[in-house]
């Protein structure tokens, strides 16, 4: 399997993360779509009740979105949210912060506290006082301004008054990046998941220590008689 490398950006990935790991980036994904596999590593946050209340600009807000605004903001194609996937994502009870800059959404992050749909035919679950953070998306004009942040401080402050006591996330093992930054944020790893295609089957697997803290991807069951393990 010929891996191409770009000396100057593996030279820099070399300094920033080590030789192992800048191999490691660039091996694991074509192995991944190789064997039809995806490997994660998985994340818990102590959610913060404290968290700082944000001072922000004038007319600029966060806020919990409720229906009617995620469906007004939802006919913005630019958001990258549609009015679908904002419908089923409420029929779970997952939330939506959002940060306004004079009533117009540019900045949001969706918090699953139930069992979450994540790609065709695969779901996630967490324990019942854990939540879930997917799809942050804020848009390209405001990007570099630090929103999610604000939108985090909001959400753990609101997510621990209702009982909740931390965040899971999961992120690709070869995604230095994204977890250098999930660690900055608090994150500390539990173990690792992932899951394998083929033959029209997806098998979940999982290490001990996340399997313990309750954390799974499944697929629910093709009928309504059957009952989830």
């Amino acid at each position: 399997m010929a891996i191409p490398i770009r000396a100057p950006a593996f030279r820099d990935d070399v300094r920033r993360w080590g030789i192992a790991a800048a191999v490691y980036a660039r091996v694991m994904p074509r192995l991944q779509r190789l064997l039809s596999f995806q490997l994660f590593v998985v994340h818990a946050r102590p959610l913060d009740p404290n968290a700082p209340i944000s001072v922000l600009p004038p007319d600029c807000r966060v806020d919990v979105l409720d229906a009617q605004a995620l469906l007004r903001h939802a006919a913005n194609p630019a958001l990258e949210m549609s009015p679908s996937f904002v419908a089923e994502a409420l029929a779970r009870g997952a939330l939506c912060f959002g940060y306004l800059e004079r009533d117009a959404l540019v900045s949001y992050v969706w918090i699953g506290v139930n069992p979450t749909a994540i790609a065709s035919g695969l779901w996630v679950e967490f324990a019942s006082n854990d939540s879930y953070a997917y799809k942050a998306f804020t848009l390209p004009s405001h990007r570099g301004r630090r929103l999610q942040q604000h939108l985090s401080n909001a959400s753990d402050r609101h997510l621990t008054a209702l009982g909740y006591r931390y965040n899971i996330d999961y992120v690709d093992t070869h995604n230095l990046a994204s977890i250098a930054a999930d660690r900055a944020h608090g994150n500390r790893a539990i173990g690792y998941a992932g899951f394998l295609r083929g033959c029209g089957r997806i098998e979940p697997f999982h290490s001990p220590g996340v399997a313990a803290r309750g954390f799974r991807f499944f697929t629910p069951p093709t009928s309504k008689s059957e009952r989830r393990a």
